[in-house]
């Protein structure tokens, strides 16, 4: 919605500005090649913002699908992570174990 807005804002300020640059009504017909020249120049500027403004929403849907891939990796290196931790855990605990069944009972002769 702010995106809308600030291009509305942008599109009246652009038309502002052209129509500001423009001879009076007396003097367009004199130059009517000047106003038509500057017609079209609003056109493509207009166009040409469009065009731009597709490309950037084209830019921002790419980088919210990107965020997200981005996201669902990092939920899934920390659930790898975790998992390796546990492993060691276990590992760790298993050779505890196996160290004991290997170490010689000691007798005691009373």
């Amino acid at each position: 919605m702010d995106r809308r807005k600030s291009a509305a804002d942008y599109d009246d300020f652009v038309r502002r500005v052209y129509y500001q640059t423009l001879p009076g009504p007396r003097r367009r017909s004199r130059y009517g090649s000047l106003h038509d020249s500057a017609e079209e120049r609003l056109r493509k500027t207009e166009s040409e913002k469009d065009s731009l403004s597709l490309h950037v929403s084209v830019l921002t849907d790419q980088i919210d699908a990107q965020s997200e891939k981005i996201r669902d990796l990092e939920y899934s290196l920390a659930e790898r992570h975790d998992k390796v931790i546990n492993t060691e855990d276990m590992l760790q605990s298993e050779d505890m174990s196996t160290a004991l069944l290997k170490k010689p009972t000691e007798i005691h002769y009373l």
